[in-house]
């Protein structure tokens, strides 16, 4: 299923005049987006919007929603923090990057890139 997506000024005329149909347009580009990928991910990512939808639609207005969406992002982005902690047996340092002087020193050889002809 492709989906062209209207350009910013139809969406912009849209969202003042038919929200209705603004909505419809985000139901069908979701569900072009995931019927392109796998099925395990089809329902992972069904399951995830789902969660969505029941957020805006206990939302008290839309910045309401919009604050509950940015929730429930930094919370993923918490959890997938601890699990990059915690598989690299090292604490992120306060700059956001990783703490090299604690964790395990490995080599590697280095590859050299060939320029393709």
């Amino acid at each position: 299923m492709n989906y062209a997506l209207p350009d910013f000024d139809t969406l912009l005329e849209l969202h003042k005049n038919d929200i209705k149909a603004l909505d419809q347009i985000k139901k069908e580009t979701t569900e072009a987006f995931i019927s392109k990928v796998s099925e395990k991910s089809q329902r992972r990512l069904r399951g995830l919007q789902f969660q969505i939808d029941m957020e805006l639609r206990r939302s008290k207005s839309p910045m309401d929603g919009c604050i509950k969406l940015s929730n429930m992002m930094h919370e993923s982005l918490a959890e997938l923090r601890s699990h990059l902690n915690a598989a690299f047996d090292t604490d992120l340092a306060d700059s956001g990057e990783l703490n090299f002087d604690t964790a395990e020193q490995k080599s590697a050889r280095i590859l050299p890139f060939s320029t393709c002809r």
